[in-house]
């Protein structure tokens, strides 16, 4: 499983008002931010219905640090922190900083991303054979 600048539910559930003033000045309504926390949230469900992952190989990309105010970093050292704590919850976890990325990272380095997806069927590939019917 590849998962590009995912943000863990935590990391929205906890902005703090002044978080939320931050990204309203920035041009973020209330309707903008209660539906992306509604749309990460049914995310999550839908990941947590999901069998364990302890046994997959994961990667987690996270985008470079963009911000400019002192808040904006505080929320990218914990998003890091999120990032590579979901890398270590499984047996095969790897994470990686696209240091020339934005939010974007599909968009900014596609070669790291496709690099990602090639790494985990380099991993799974021997175990992929059960699956494939011959023709």
């Amino acid at each position: 499983m590849v998962l590009v600048d995912p943000t863990p539910k935590e990391l929205v559930d906890s902005l703090s008002d002044e978080q939320i003033e931050h990204l309203k000045a920035a041009g973020a309504t209330k309707g903008v931010i209660d539906e992306a926390k509604d749309g990460l949230n049914a995310s999550i469900s839908t990941f947590k219905s999901l069998p364990t992952l302890e046994d997959i190989p994961l990667e987690v990309l996270t985008s470079s640090y963009t911000g400019r105010s002192a808040l904006e970093r505080e929320r990218y050292d914990q998003l890091v922190a999120a990032h590579k704590s979901l890398s270590e919850q499984v047996t095969v976890g790897n994470h990686t900083i696209a240091s020339k990325s934005s939010h974007y990272i599909q968009m900014d380095e596609p070669m790291l991303v496709a690099d990602a997806v090639k790494r985990v069927y380099e991993k799974v590939r021997p175990g992929i054979k059960k699956y494939i019917q011959p023709f």
